[in-house]
């Protein structure tokens, strides 16, 4: 009754019809990704990202991270624009109520103190550290809470701070590494 033509016509409109309705599915399907921010120039949030992935992976996530500005990344964590941060530490105070400590830390940062050596600053005692000029990178949270009374020179990266301390602008540089 039908003929070849109109069958194959009629098999082909049927395969394009399943092949559009499959894909309208994928694309309303939800993609599981997280996002997380972290702050740019930071060494060990490489370390912090292969640790998330791997978790991740195994919960069926995939995990981005976005890098900002220290304290532009935690807006946007603090903010709730993305799922988390990477990296910061737990004296972020009650202000930024979408920003929960894990339990368990992905790695451990230390306070690095650099100057230059013809500075000749002892280094050992925060009190004497407090009588220089201190830069640090705006929104490192640990380090201001101990320099809240002092004068501070903030900066957006690294690599500003050193360009201050080999002008002469400030004396010491102290960073979460």
């Amino acid at each position: 009754m039908f003929s070849k033509i109109t069958k194959r016509w009629v098999a082909g409109v049927i395969f394009l019809i399943c092949l559009l309705m499959s894909v309208i599915r994928v694309q309303a399907e939800p993609a599981k990704s997280l996002i997380f921010t972290t702050a740019q120039g930071q060494p060990l949030t490489l370390l912090g990202r292969n640790i998330l992935d791997e978790v991740y992976k195994n919960l069926g996530y995939q995990v981005i991270i976005q890098y900002y500005p220290n304290q532009c990344a935690l807006f946007m964590s603090g903010s709730g624009a993305v799922d988390g941060e990477v990296g910061r530490t737990a004296v972020v105070d009650s202000r930024y109520v979408n920003l929960h400590k894990v339990g368990v830390a992905l790695f451990n940062m230390d306070v690095t103190a650099v100057t230059l050596k013809s500075k000749g600053l002892p280094l050992a005692e925060l009190s004497k550290i407090k009588a220089h000029r201190v830069g640090m990178l705006r929104g490192s949270k640990y380090i201001e809470s101990f320099f809240e009374q002092t004068h501070v020179v903030y900066a957006e990266s690294l690599e500003q701070l050193l360009r201050l301390l080999q002008k002469n602008r400030i004396d010491l540089v102290l960073s979460e590494m």
